[in-house]
């Protein structure tokens, strides 16, 4: 799956696609491109949900099911213009779709799509139930549409000259278009950010549910799209024809094309209906051979045929490299205001209990203004819990955690992310399928303007990123992905970053770069609040101290205090350091 943001357009495709359309009257092919352009659209409304949401939504041919219902029901007894019938039909979809999200949105992963699958059986057993929608016999379509003429051109989407075949096309064509405008907008990229890793998403500040609505309602309005066009080429809707078996078949169209590729469902649509309507050796071993050939397809396929056909041309018709931009190594923008006694994050008698252990236990102390403070402790200390309700990433059963002087102990985590407060995580998170800079520029979105140099490329040059800058963050090194990870927080413009054991797994060099990191960090005025095990580097950076043991504080102070202490002597640093 590539990254969204990147795409090879394949105009050539699209041109012979169109002359074909226009210009092959053999009936047979006329009905495989239209075919294979109504499961194309069915796909890209999948595409939308779970190529580019991460969210698999088993609803999606149940939605456009809403949607084909309300538009034939509108069109035939209610005499509604077409028109007006098709735009209810899918309006009633989004409806259907922000309900439903609004109740299965909460979960992920398999219990959401276990969700999603119940509201659609649930919807095809009521259409299966009700007179109004013919129960299982059915209801037939509006007839015809209406000839479109626009001055001295007519169109007719109803012929078999390839005229509803061609509206197909362009209504894909309008579906992708607008795809690939909202992956070059601020929120298209939040919703990829989304997609790859929820939680580094939120960490930092894009509202992950919102877009995660966003994406399943835009879904639910392409799904419309596809089942209004169903309705209208079979001329006759029944609840079967939106049923599981559909829907797998949805699936297998998306992979084959190429899951999170502009034009992947368009080349899985084609292609399914050229397979199905070509394999016609007739007995037992239809299915068999056409299920091989989907394995195949899938098995060493993987990314979608799109994807492969893409490499193909770019083999060809290489694209010249562009001129990268380049800052040099300085010095961050600033932050704020120098080291000071002000506190800038308070944390006040902070509990958390999971089923009977506290692993954060009435723990208080603040982080002033351009400081870094180190928390350490054993293993089960309760150190990344304390990093967890610090970032709001977890709820308090007590205590207080304020920001600049205000309370932000309700706050969810990208609230948080967004007035400042960032943190990292111990296993390097981020956004695998884009690029280094990519992920950068995700970070970087809404961050106070500076001038001088774009933040992102700074960032990348201060941070000796610039030789990866174009590569996946997939294909990083562990040293490199725990750096980027470090960038990602500098790069939201965040007055503290809480930075989870940044050092593990590190070389002495990637310490030595660590180390430099931190300072300059300070230098701008930015906090730093150090969860680590590497004493040497902790001593080295640390304005202070805090020490934690079975979730409680046992000493606080300066790093000469600490490491004298004798109960840290006891608990952490032992009796031969």
């Amino acid at each position: 799956m590539t990254t969204g943001l990147r795409r090879l357009p394949p105009w050539l495709g699209i041109l012979a696609l169109c002359l074909v359309v226009l210009l092959v009257p053999d009936e047979s092919t006329q009905n495989t491109l239209t075919v294979g352009l109504i499961w194309a659209l069915w796909a890209a409304s999948l595409n939308i949900t779970w190529g580019y949401g991460g969210q698999f939504s088993m609803a999606q041919v149940a939605l456009g099911g809403v949607s084909a219902y309300v538009f034939v029901i509108l069109a035939t007894r209610s005499g509604w213009p077409v028109f007006l019938a098709i735009v209810a039909g899918i309006v009633s979809a989004a409806v259907v779709s922000v309900v439903i999200g609004y109740m299965c949105l909460r979960l992920s992963g398999f219990r959401f799509a276990i969700m999603t699958l119940a509201f659609a059986l649930a919807g095809v057993g009521l259409a299966s139930s009700m007179e109004i929608t013919g129960r299982t016999t059915g209801i037939s379509a509006p007839g015809p549409w209406p000839t479109l003429r626009i001055g001295p051109l007519t169109w007719d989407l109803n012929g078999t000259d390839g005229g509803f075949t061609l509206l197909l096309l362009v209504v894909f064509l309008l579906l992708t278009g607008g795809m690939w405008l909202v992956l070059r907008t601020r929120q298209g990229r939040a919703l990829l950010a989304v997609r790859e890793d929820q939680l580094l998403a939120e960490s930092v500040g894009v509202a992950a549910r919102r877009y995660r609505v966003l994406a399943f309602v835009l879904g639910a309005v392409a799904a419309g799209v596809a089942g209004v066009c169903q309705a209208q080429y079979y001329q006759f809707i029944y609840p079967s024809l939106f049923s599981f078996s559909t829907l797998v078949t949805v699936i297998v169209v998306l992979v084959l094309g190429g899951r999170g590729l502009l034009f992947g469902p368009l080349v899985g649509g084609l292609l399914y209906a050229l397979l199905t309507n070509t394999l016609h050796i007739g007995g037992q071993f239809e299915q068999m051979i056409f299920g091989a050939a989907i394995i195949l397809l899938t098995v060493f396929a993987r990314h979608g045929l799109t994807y492969y056909l893409s490499a193909a041309v770019r083999l060809v018709l290489p694209r010249p490299p562009a001129e990268p931009v380049r800052a040099e190594p300085g010095p961050l923008a600033p932050r704020g205001g120098g080291l000071t006694d002000a506190a800038l994050l308070e944390i006040s008698g902070l509990t958390k209990a999971f089923g009977g252990v506290r692993a954060v236990d009435d723990v208080s102390f603040t982080v002033g203004s351009a400081a870094v403070v180190g928390v350490i402790g054993p293993n089960g200390a309760g150190k990344t819990s304390l990093f967890n309700l610090v970032s709001g990433f977890v709820r308090p059963d007590a205590g207080e955690v304020r920001w600049e002087g205000r309370a932000i102990t309700g706050l969810p985590a990208f609230e948080r992310s967004r007035r400042g407060l960032v943190r990292t995580f111990q296993r390097p998170r981020t956004f695998p399928a884009l690029t280094v800079r990519e992920n950068l520029v995700i970070a970087a979105e809404g961050r106070p303007a500076h001038p001088g140099a774009d933040p992102v490329e700074q960032i990348v040059a201060t941070f000796g990123l610039a030789e990866l800058a174009d590569r996946p963050a997939s294909a990083l090194s562990y040293g490199d992905a725990k750096r980027l990870g470090v960038a990602l927080a500098v790069a939201t413009g965040a007055r503290m970053v809480l930075l989870d054991e940044p050092a593990a797994g590190l070389n002495t060099g990637d310490v030595e770069l660590l180390r430099r990191d931190l300072l300059e960090l300070r230098k701008a005025g930015c906090s730093v609040l150090l969860i680590e095990h590497h004493m040497e580097l902790v001593l080295d950076v640390c304005d202070e101290i805090v020490v934690l043991d079975a979730g409680r504080v046992i000493a606080q102070g300066t790093p000469a205090e600490v490491s004298a202490h004798p109960d840290v002597i006891d608990a952490y640093l032992g009796s031969a350091r």
